[in-house]
């Protein structure tokens, strides 16, 4: 493996375990997408738990940071200023963020029982503790500015690059104007959050599509690519092409097809019971299951696409539900178990419900793809249609 292509899949991977602890700190602290109240509830009831969220949530910042180092390794031959100048955004977001947590723990210090806290009456710790919560929210808002502006360079050097696609730095640019939008929308217009969920869903996609491009397809050594013939690399590039146009196609109605399976499912009482007991608030959960729709469908589509001929059976479908299945055991055991003890009781039985619900939800996302894909794919074969194309110009 050449040196440039180690570099990629490196920050593809700090990138991708980025966004995958951010999720599990989120599971655990309950701090993100919930109200101050709920936070303060849920740090009375699983002070454990918070703090474990806590933890998790300040080194995936940590890995935030060596994502954007190395991705400054990566761009700076394509302009060492711009690269630098992501790499500081990014420090400046990073600092703001690790001293907002502070007021998380002073949160957790009002709500320990203390012997000198006796002198505050219960009710004015709980008001002082959903004060810091707030200032964290208010602090982590304030951290999108950095963090939002980083986007522009970084968004600028991968599509002046000539080894990532052009895509991926038109949605880092545009996640970088959805950013800034969402800090506007918190501190202008903070009853108007709907305002801000277009944002997410593009920022989500473009940061999932990076760090995952990264990490599975990495980059090929510049000085290689020159040398290689124009019929081969317009071969390749017809290919790929091919490949991940069908990977969005796909993934865009496993995604949807997971979000109406959540959406049927959030009407029962049985659901509504669930959300309650893991103090789980309605319109965010419906965002966080389209993203998690979207980001299970690309990778169950990538995999179909990829390794199609050495999944058992013949039918796509059950190819697709097989890859789906995985996904739903790894879910499981990172997100589903954790997220159960939220409850204040009975957490087998919200176990066994949550699952339940995931067991629905992939399903529906694993016969979506797999139908999708025998209507409109049977047969499909890129290096053949590569070669097709090539031989026609």
């Amino acid at each position: 493996m050449n040196s440039i292509n180690k570099t990629a899949r490196i920050a593809g991977f700090l990138y991708f375990m980025y966004i995958v602890t951010s999720v599990i700190a989120n599971m655990f602290g309950r701090f993100v997408f919930v109200d101050a109240p709920v936070t303060v509830n849920h740090i009375t009831a699983h002070e454990s738990l918070f703090r474990i969220g806590l933890v998790i949530s300040l080194f995936s910042y940590v890995l935030f940071l060596l994502a954007a180092w190395a991705l400054y390794v990566l761009l700076e031959p394509v302009d060492n200023n711009m690269a630098l100048l992501f790499l500081l955004l990014n420090l400046g977001g990073f600092a703001i963020l690790v001293l907002s947590h502070l007021n998380l723990f002073s949160s957790l210090l009002l709500l320990s029982g203390a012997d000198y806290l006796k002198v505050f009456q219960p009710d004015q710790l709980q008001v002082q503790a959903i004060l810091f919560v707030n200032s964290y929210k208010n602090g982590s808002t304030i951290a999108q500015i950095p963090y939002g502006i980083w986007l522009f360079p970084l968004g600028y050097l991968v599509f002046k690059s000539n080894f990532l696609p052009k895509i991926l730095g038109i949605l880092l640019i545009a996640d970088g104007f959805g950013l800034l939008i969402y800090v506007c929308q918190r501190f202008i217009w903070p009853s108007y959050e709907i305002i801000s969920y277009p944002c997410l869903v593009v920022s989500f996609i473009a940061e999932i599509s990076l760090s995952l491009w990264l990490l599975i397809k990495g980059v090929e050594d510049e000085n290689k690519i020159t040398t290689v013939s124009k019929k081969e690399g317009d071969k390749k590039m017809i290919q790929l092409k091919e490949i991940w146009r069908k990977v969005f196609v796909l993934a865009i109605v496993g995604g949807l097809g997971f979000w109406v399976a959540n959406f049927a499912i959030s009407l029962t009482p049985i659901a509504a019971e669930y959300r309650a007991a893991l103090s789980i608030s309605y319109f965010p959960m419906l965002l966080e299951s389209l993203l998690g729709g979207l980001i299970i469908g690309f990778c169950v589509s990538y995999f179909l696409l990829r390794f199609f001929d050495k999944i058992p059976t013949k039918n796509p479908i059950l190819k697709s539900v097989i890859l789906s299945f995985i996904v739903l055991i790894i879910v499981t055991i990172l997100i589903g178990g954790p997220s159960s003890f939220l409850a204040t009781s009975d957490v087998l039985r919200y176990f066994l419900i949550g699952t339940i619900f995931n067991v629905l939800r992939i399903l529906a996302l694993g016969i979506g793809i797999g139908y999708l894909y025998r209507r409109l794919y049977k047969g499909f074969d890129p290096s053949a249609n590569a070669s097709k194309s090539a031989q026609a110009e």
